[in-house]
């Protein structure tokens, strides 16, 4: 029985190898994922010039360091610049989470963590936003995979019928892919198969 992180099984849906837990060397022991995603967090719970100023800040040893670490900071800083001009002032967001809450198919689980949550206070309905930040690509397919276990978690705390759409983004290319959740859903047992290869 597989128990993935959202970013392990993104991994999975779009072809990647993975190992339950692991995550590449130089992100675990610079911080640099983290204090990437932690900007992120900042666009919407601050402002984008305070997240560039503070993310410029914390990376700024690394990229003077030169070698692998300034390669990975530089390849992060892009990609939450990238975010930052996707989405333009900082929506405001209902929720930022920086840990995944179990989500289980089939006796296997995703720790689900959309990377933003968007809501609108007219409709009540919520935007859950995904952010891939590797070099696998993403596509139509791998995008109505990763969305199901979004769409699950998201409801759990809204309640059933509130997702209008999650939108996954992939960073590096700036491709985004908007899936409906009634559309994720239709994925539940290619899911279910997918998270049974592991």
């Amino acid at each position: 029985m597989a128990d993935l992180s959202q970013a392990e099984f993104a991994r999975l849906a779009r072809g990647g190898e993975i190992k339950e837990g692991a995550t590449p060397a130089a992100d675990v022991v610079l911080g640099i994922s983290s204090t990437s995603h932690a900007a992120i967090r900042r666009v919407h719970n601050e402002s984008p010039s305070r997240a560039r100023a503070v993310l410029a800040g914390k990376l700024q040893r690394f990229l003077l360091a030169g070698g692998r670490a300034a390669e990975t900071a530089g390849r992060y800083r892009d990609c939450v610049e990238s975010y930052i001009l996707w989405d333009g002032e900082g929506a405001s967001a209902v929720e930022t989470p920086a840990k995944g809450q179990a989500v289980t198919f089939n006796g296997s689980s995703v720790r689900a963590r959309p990377d933003v949550v968007i809501g609108d206070e007219e409709t009540g309905e919520y935007e859950a936003r995904v952010l891939l930040w590797d070099d696998l690509p993403l596509d139509r397919d791998s995008a109505e995979l990763i969305a199901l276990p979004v769409v699950e978690r998201v409801e759990d705390t809204y309640g059933h019928g509130k997702v209008s759409v999650v939108k996954v983004l992939h960073l590096v290319t700036g491709r985004l892919e908007e899936v409906s959740p009634n559309t994720a859903r239709g994925r539940r047992s290619d899911v279910e198969a997918l998270l049974a290869s592991v």
